[in-house]
Order: C-alpha cells, then sequence, then structure tokens
C-alpha cells in the first residue's frame, strides 16, 4: 500500500500490481461504503492478463482521509485524476467502477476530457440511475422511510461524531454497534460495509 497526497491534505490508500512496464493499467474504482478489498479477486485474473492493476481507497473510505475538500463527484473525479497522474502517467487504461465508483469515472471523462484518448476500456457496473437517491418508492410509508435515511445521511455528513457516540452505547451484539476492530491484514477479508462507512 502507498499513500497519494492531495491539495487538500487527503490522503489516498492505493494499491498497485503488476510491472510498471505492462502494456496496459486497470484502474478499479470501488462504490460507497466500501474499500478497494473486494477487488482484490480480481487482481490474479487480471495480472495473468498481461495488465498492471490500480486500486484505491477513495477518500473518506477506508484507510484514506477525508481531506478537507467539499464531498462530490467533482472531487472524486479529480482524486482519481491524481491518482492515475501518480501511478499510470502513461499508456492505455482500462477503467472499471461500482455503483458510486461508476459514477466517478463518468465524471472523469467529463472533467478531464485530456485522459480520453488513453481509455481502451470503460466498465460501468450498475451505476445509479439519475444519482444516488434514498427514495425507495411511493406512499406514505416510504415518504417516512426516505426522510429517516435523509436524516441519518445528513448526519453522516454534518455530525459523525454524535452518531458515533451513540453508536458507543450500543451492546457489542447489535450490528451498528461501534466497538474497536484490529486494523486488518491487507490479504485479509473484505471489510463488512459498516466498517468500510466508518472508516
Amino acid at each position: 500500500m502507498r499513500s497519494i497526497r492531495l491539495p487538500d491534505g487527503a490522503r489516498l490508500a492505493t494499491y498497485v500490481d503488476g510491472p510498471a512496464q505492462a502494456p496496459v493499467t486497470a484502474v478499479l474504482v470501488h462504490g460507497l461504503s466500501v474499500t478497494a478489498a473486494p477487488w482484490r479477486s480480481h487482481v490474479p485474473l487480471l495480472l495473468r492478463e498481461g495488465m498492471r492493476v490500480v486500486r484505491y481507497d477513495q477518500r473518506a473510505h477506508g484507510y484514506s482521509t477525508r481531506g478537507t475538500a467539499a464531498l462530490s463527484l467533482n472531487q472524486l473525479a479529480d482524486d482519481l485524476a491524481q491518482v492515475l497522474e501518480t501511478t499510470a502517467p502513461r499508456g492505455p487504461l482500462v477503467l472499471a467502477g461500482h455503483s458510486m465508483g461508476a459514477m466517478t469515472l463518468m465524471r472523469l471523462v467529463a472533467r478531464h476530457p485530456h485522459l480520453a484518448p488513453r481509455i481502451r476500456g470503460l466498465v460501468l457496473i450498475s451505476p445509479p440511475y439519475a444519482g444516488i437517491s434514498t427514495r425507495t418508492g411511493t406512499g406514505p410509508a416510504q415518504s417516512i422511510l426516505t426522510l429517516g435515511r435523509n436524516l441519518l445521511a445528513s448526519a453522516c455528513t454534518h455530525a459523525p461524531y454524535l452518531l458515533d457516540m451513540v453508536r458507543r452505547h450500543l451492546p457489542t451484539t447489535n450490528r451498528w454497534a461501534l466497538h474497536s476492530h484490529a486494523r486488518p491484514a491487507s490479504d485479509g477479508p473484505p471489510l463488512a460495509c459498516r466498517q468500510g462507512l466508518h472508516a
């Protein structure tokens, strides 16, 4: 693992496998609330194809820090541009992203068109339609559920310390309880979603 420092002070945990002289670099971008870890099982397959593989924990996920910049898709796209500049400044690219990662890739191409000639493949897995939404349907029950989810999302964004305070008082058997976890080994199982989101 290496750390890429961004202008606003954020550090992105980045994982690079394969030789620098590989003919193609595959870049794998994870979705909301997880880390680069779920992509690990794909790395050996891509290495066997002769590719170099770059994964990273997006800002405020996993071992990457949040920094001071506002969280937005534009910022995530700019972060990825910095990852590419640092880890794969030249040569063909194949980019794959899941969910929010797919949205990051779409925004990258729009904001950094100079990269387009290098992109040989773009894989968009389950990008949210019309942006991320917490609405699951229509009717009073869904409206109340949506309001609750929006309040929770707002608390996560603006007052995460308050949520952590509440979660520290939950019994350790509760799935939302916040208790210390040993830092996983780099070759261990992927972090549970809630651990990735908290990190």
